[in-house]
C-alpha cells in the first residue's frame, strides 16, 4: 500500500480514509488475510488513529474487513463457496433488472454498454491474455452494473452495488492460476449477452447471463478455495 496519499488536508477525513482503505482492499492491494493496524495505517495516510478505526468498524459492517476479537482486523477471504453465492446472488439481481426494463431500454444506453464489451475486448490480445487484468474486471463490472441499471431501481442497483464489491475484491485475487484461459470465453458471454440485449429479449438475455455466471461459478469450483485467476 505504498502508493497511499496524505489525507492530511481532505475536507471529510472519515468517510474519504475509508474510500482509500476500501479501493486498496477491491484492488488487491491489500490482500486476504492480512492484518490491518490502525497505527500502521494512520500514519501511511497522514491521519490520526480515529477516522481509521471509523473506516475499518464500516468496512467491517460491509464484510470486507473481520474485526477478530483480541486479534484485530483482517482483510476479509472469499472461498469459491462464499463467491459462488455473490455471484448467484448478483445473478437474480440482473434477472429481475431485465424483467424490469429491458423491453424500454433506449438506444443510447444500449449502445453505452456495447461500448463496454468493445473495451474489454481490446485489453484482450490475439492468444486469448489479459493485456490489463485490473481494466478488464472494472470495464466487466461497470457492464453488469449497467444491466442492473437497465431497471431505473435504484434500490436494485444499491443492492448490486453491495454483491458487486465482494465479487470484484475476490476475483481480483483469483487470476495467477487460471488466467488468460477464462478471457475468450468471457468476451464470447457477453457478446452473446449483447445480442439479446440488442433484441430485446429477456429470456434469451436471461439465458446468456446464467450461462455466463454458470462458466464462472465452473472456473471456481476447478481451482477450489484457493486464489486462482477467472473473469
Amino acid at each position: 500500500m505504498a502508493s497511499m496519499v496524505s489525507l492530511t488536508d481532505h475536507p471529510d477525513l472519515s468517510y474519504r480514509t475509508y474510500e482509500v482503505i476500501r479501493e486498496a482492499i477491491v484492488k488487491g492491494e491489500l490482500a486476504p488475510g492480512l492484518r490491518l493496524t490502525v497505527v500502521d495505517l494512520a500514519g501511511r495516510l497522514g491521519v490520526s488513529r480515529s477516522p481509521v478505526k471509523d473506516a475499518l468498524n464500516r468496512l467491517s459492517g460491509e464484510g470486507l474487513v473481520e474485526d477478530v476479537p483480541r486479534k484485530g482486523y483482517f482483510v476479509c477471504y472469499l472461498s469459491a463457496h462464499d463467491l459462488t453465492e455473490v455471484l448467484e446472488a448478483g445473478l437474480l439481481v440482473e434477472c429481475a433488472a431485465l424483467d424490469k426494463g429491458l423491453t424500454s431500454l433506449d438506444a443510447v444506453s444500449l449502445e453505452r454498454l456495447r461500448g463496454l464489451v468493445v473495451g474489454m475486448e481490446q485489453l484482450v490480445d490475439p492468444e486469448g491474455r489479459y493485456l490489463d487484468y485490473s481494466a478488464f474486471m472494472r470495464l466487466d463490472a461497470e457492464f453488469h452494473a449497467q444491466v442492473v441499471g437497465i431497471s431505473g431501481n435504484r434500490r436494485l442497483a444499491d443492492i448490486y452495488l453491495s454483491l458487486r464489491v465482494h465479487s470484484y475484491a475476490a476475483r481480483m485475487h483469483f487470476l495467477a492460476e487460471l488466467g488468460h484461459r477464462r478471457a475468450l470465453p468471457t468476451l464470447g458471454e457477453h457478446r452473446a449477452i449483447m445480442a439479446a440485449l440488442g433484441a430485446r429479449d429477456v429470456a434469451g438475455a436471461k439465458v446468456a447471463l446464467s450461462e455466463h455466471v454458470r462458466q464462472v461459478i465452473a472456473s471456481f469450483a476447478a481451482v477450489g478455495s484457493s486464489p486462482a485467476g477467472v473473469s
